[in-house]
């Protein structure tokens, strides 16, 4: 799944990538830990963090949603192999459970909060005079390639629930 050309994926099937290689990793994951194998685990979390930054790319926002929280989740898992920490099962509860499609009608019934109007703009687009005048910069917010809207804001990311770095809380449990 890795080794797809996300650029020929429409989006929608490319979302459903991620929460596959997702799974697919919580698995592999737990397997591995199960059995102590560290450069397994090591060899896995290294092809994760070398191969989803691709995906962070992606134009379906969705896809690309998915794509950075699952970065942003594996790096905190990596945070806690390095210091020998299992985690596997803590991850694989991501994922337990069954979802149950929403049904077509559901949003009609959700009541539109009190001086929301959903006619309107929330936040006006750019003229094309002003996107024209804008000079191309992908280094914009401080990393190469990395879109704005889900990746850090161009700050170093933080991950909440472990600030200090320590891993000493699951990933399941919150402060």
């Amino acid at each position: 799944m890795l080794k797809s050309k996300i650029s020929l994926m429409p989006g929608h099937i490319l979302s459903v990538y991620m929460q596959n290689i997702a799974k697919l990793y919580s698995v592999l994951l737990s397997s591995a830990e199960a059995e102590n194998d560290w450069d397994a685990i090591d060899s896995l979390d290294n092809l994760m963090l070398s191969k989803l930054p691709e995906f962070e790319l992606a134009d379906h926002l969705e896809a690309q949603e998915r794509a950075c929280t699952l970065m942003a989740l594996l790096r905190v898992v990596e945070r806690c192999h390095s210091k020998r920490e299992k985690v596997g099962e803590e991850f694989a509860k991501l994922f337990e459970g069954e979802l149950n499609p929403v049904a077509a009608k559901a949003q009609r019934k959700v009541p539109v909060p009190e001086g929301l109007n959903l006619d309107v703009w929330i936040h006006e687009p750019e003229s094309e005079d002003e996107v024209a005048s804008e000079p191309e910069d992908d280094h914009r917010f401080g990393q190469s390639g990395l879109r704005s809207e889900f990746c850090g804001f161009g700050g170093p990311l933080v991950y909440i629930g472990d600030e200090d770095g320590t891993c000493s809380k699951k990933l399941s449990k919150s402060k």
